[in-house]
C-alpha cells in the first residue's frame, strides 16, 4: 500500500474510492432481488457522489497535517480496493459492501481525529455516520439473504 505524506493525499484517495463505489452500487442495483433494494442501492451509489463532491470541496482547505508511522498502520487496514462486482454473487456483492461500507466508515473516524480543522472534522464525521447508516442496511439484506437460503 503507498504510504500517504498528508492529509490532502488521503482525501484525493478517499475520493476516488467514493468513485469507485458510485460505479459498484450502480452496477449492483441492477441485480438487486428486490425492486426496494434496488432503489436502496441507487440511493447509495447518490449518497457516495454526494461525498466525493463534499471531500472535493475541503480538500482545497486543507492544513498540513504530518503523519507518523502508526497513522499509517491505522489507516492501512480500512484501505482496499472495492472489487468488481460483475464478479461474485449478489450475496458475496452485499457482504462486501458491508465490509466496503465498514472500512470507509473507519477511515473517516480515523482522519476526523487526526485533523485539528473543526470545519474538516466534522465532514469526516457526518461522513463516517453516513457510511454507518449504509452499513446497516446492507446488513440487514445481507441477513434476510440468509433467511431465504435456509
Amino acid at each position: 500500500m503507498k504510504k500517504f505524506e498528508s492529509l490532502s493525499e488521503i482525501l484525493t484517495f478517499a475520493i476516488a474510492q467514493e468513485e469507485v463505489a458510485y460505479d459498484f452500487y450502480t452496477e449492483l442495483s441492477g441485480r438487486a432481488q428486490t425492486e426496494t433494494m434496488k432503489k436502496v442501492l441507487l440511493g447509495f451509489a447518490e449518497q457516495e457522489k454526494l461525498h466525493k463532491e463534499r471531500l472535493q470541496r475541503v480538500l482545497g482547505v486543507t492544513e498540513p497535517v504530518t503523519l507518523d508511522s502508526r497513522h499509517h498502520a491505522e489507516i492501512a487496514k480500512y484501505v482496499s480496493a472495492v472489487p468488481d462486482a460483475d464478479n461474485m454473487t449478489y450475496e458475496n456483492a452485499i457482504k462486501t459492501a458491508v465490509n466496503k461500507e465498514h472500512a470507509a466508515m473507519m477511515l473517516y473516524q480515523i482522519l476526523a481525529k487526526l485533523t485539528p480543522q473543526k470545519e474538516l472534522r466534522e465532514v469526516l464525521e457526518l461522513l463516517a455516520v453516513e457510511e454507518l447508516h449504509h452499513k446497516k442496511l446492507l446488513e440487514k439484506e445481507y441477513h434476510d439473504i440468509l433467511i431465504k437460503k435456509n
